[in-house]
């Protein structure tokens, strides 16, 4: 994975399209696939949206759990700029197959927030998705939630690595991540009928989020983000939507390694497929990652 250098200060700066790009190798434990089908299959998957729809939908049922009380003021975050922030990421035209993004605009103004603000502005975004992205588009969210995760787009994703953010602040917006998934993600994905461009950039930000996110590739070293990290993909395997699942499961055969903990992942895995039933190619990709981070822990275990 590409990660850039941390930028401080009120802007942002938006990165050149030739800086775009997702991880081709796991840095300090790569493992070979290319004899394994799976991978190929992982790579193909990230590309073609599923086309089976999960049971409840979204617009039928309410969120399964609350966050809690995540609020503006709960974080002290200025309302009003949480709302502008909203408009300036979802509230955007979603282009025609000859245009580009809109965050491609060079003319584009950037939007003015310090490192914490944007980590506050991620932690309500995260924890509220499921009402505050209600009047947007899933091909709106799936733009907005690009410029946020991908550092080939802004560096949004910097902000919770910048010095002046208190560990316990980044802490905070993890705790909120997996209501992304769990309450905004996942259900719009499951939620309707698969098109050829209906979940283009929505299914972008599922399956490619954690190859273009490097806030925990930039904080790996810290036993607090490994813990939270831990956490938020716990809740993403343990969650009925299947492609935050598949997301899962394709971060754990990737970054398993960087966790630091083989014998637990090893033993959700073996538990997720325990509980699996009929669906093969969902199978084939929790035994995928099973295999590979089973592969990362001798390698590390011969690098000590």
């Amino acid at each position: 994975m590409q990660v850039l250098a941390p930028m401080t200060g009120l802007s942002l700066a938006r990165v050149s399209n030739r800086q775009r790009g997702h991880r081709t190798q796991n840095h300090g434990c790569h493992i070979d696939a290319g004899s394994n089908p799976v991978a190929s299959t992982i790579e193909e998957k990230k590309n073609v949206m599923n086309t089976t729809k999960k049971k409840p939908t979204a617009r039928e049922r309410s969120p399964a759990r609350k966050t809690g009380a995540v609020t503006c003021e709960s974080v002290g975050l200025d309302p009003a700029l949480y709302a502008s922030a909203l408009r300036y990421l979802f509230d955007r035209p979603v282009p025609a197959d000859n245009e580009a993004e809109w965050f491609w605009n060079m003319d584009e103004p950037n939007f003015e927030a310090m490192p914490l603000q944007w980590v506050h502005i991620q932690t309500v975004l995260f924890a509220n998705s499921a009402t505050d992205l209600e009047p947007y588009s899933d091909e709106q969210v799936g733009l907005g939630l690009n410029y946020v995760m991908s550092n080939g787009v802004s560096d949004v994703s910097h902000m919770v690595n910048d010095r002046s953010v208190p560990l316990a602040e980044a802490m905070r917006m993890m705790k909120a991540l997996p209501a992304l998934w769990r309450d905004c993600i996942g259900p719009r994905m499951g939620d309707a009928q698969q098109t050829e461009s209906g979940k283009k950039r929505l299914g972008f930000a599922c399956f490619n989020w954690f190859d273009a996110w490097p806030s925990f590739w930039s904080a790996k070293h810290l036993p607090e983000w490994r813990d939270a990290m831990w956490n938020v993909l716990c809740d993403m395997l343990s969650s009925p939507w299947r492609d935050v699942q598949m997301a899962a499961l394709d971060s754990l055969a990737d970054d398993g390694c960087y966790l630091e903990r083989p014998e637990q992942v090893q033993a959700l895995i073996e538990a997720f497929l325990r509980n699996l039933r009929g669906d093969e190619e969902l199978r084939t990709f929790a035994l995928h990652a099973a295999s590979m981070n089973a592969q990362a822990a001798t390698i590390h275990q011969t690098d000590k």
